[in-house]
């Protein structure tokens, strides 16, 4: 039977022995050394109530393999695993019911592939990482129903991006590239028809937009310049005829005229 060397130290600052620690208190650490591996140290830490709070191995004075966190009433908090002290494979986040919150993979202390998070034991977000920046296709749900999708890279909104009502009908559609809507864009009613299209530019609509009725006939026409309606704007009445022009300067409307019929 192995033999262990057991040293107590009873009120040893928890700082010293884990990473992002938020406890200011003291607790008491255990320490088991095995004689057959005298590198390797086997901790269990306690919080200052006596209840479990981190255990795991420590290799070369090192975090190394599996370790876990607790919460006061016992569950599991985390189970993160590392390598040299660093954050290096699977890690599990835990509400305090149990269920768990939060799934990522790490490679040397960055997120590093698909990253879940869950909400009462559902998927609320998907996001993938490469070398611990957002990349790729990223899902935020909202009571097991999509509420926006889109392409990210380098941290940033790029590709097609969309937003979805409660019922999971599209709501708006932008393309973005580094960060910026660029391109056409349309959005939509909660019935799915048409609201609006247009175009885009460095975040604001530019040139010739089309808005809709729920009916989906044309409502009205005209240009936006950096984000504000410029020009004449064709307005329709709901059998789709010209109803009447609208002259727009930097979004104030400047003359209005009735079409005779």
């Amino acid at each position: 039977m192995k033999q262990f060397f057991v040293l107590i130290i009873f009120c040893f600052p928890l700082y010293l022995l884990a990473q992002n620690n938020e406890e200011t208190g003291y607790s008491d650490t255990i320490r088991v050394h095995d004689p057959e591996h005298y590198n390797i140290e086997h901790l269990k830490i306690y919080s200052v109530t006596g209840k479990i709070a981190r255990s795991g191995d420590l290799l070369n004075g090192k975090k190394e393999g599996i370790w876990r966190e607790y919460y006061e009433n016992g569950f599991l908090s985390r189970v993160l695993l590392y390598h040299e002290d660093v954050l290096n494979g699977i890690t599990l986040m835990f509400q305090t019911s149990g269920m768990l919150m939060r799934e990522a993979d790490f490679s040397r202390g960055k997120l590093n592939g698909i990253l879940h998070e869950y909400t009462d034991n559902y998927l609320s977000l998907e996001e993938n990482y490469i070398n611990g920046v957002l990349n790729g296709w990223r899902r935020v749900y909202k009571n097991s129903v999509i509420a926006e999708e889109g392409g990210w890279k380098m941290g940033k909104r790029d590709s097609i991006n969309r937003w979805y009502y409660e019922d999971g009908k599209e709501s708006v559609e932008y393309n973005y590239t580094n960060g910026m809507i660029e391109g056409a864009s349309k959005s939509f009613f909660e019935s799915g028809q048409l609201k609006a299209e247009g175009t885009f530019r460095n975040n604001y609509e530019e040139g010739l937009w089309k808005e809709y009725l729920e009916s989906g006939k044309e409502n009205s026409e005209g240009l936006y310049k950096a984000g504000k309606k410029n020009g004449k704007w064709k307005i329709f009445n709901e059998d789709g005829r010209l109803q009447k022009m609208i002259e727009y300067l930097d979004g104030k409307v400047v003359k209005e005229t009735a079409v005779k019929k």
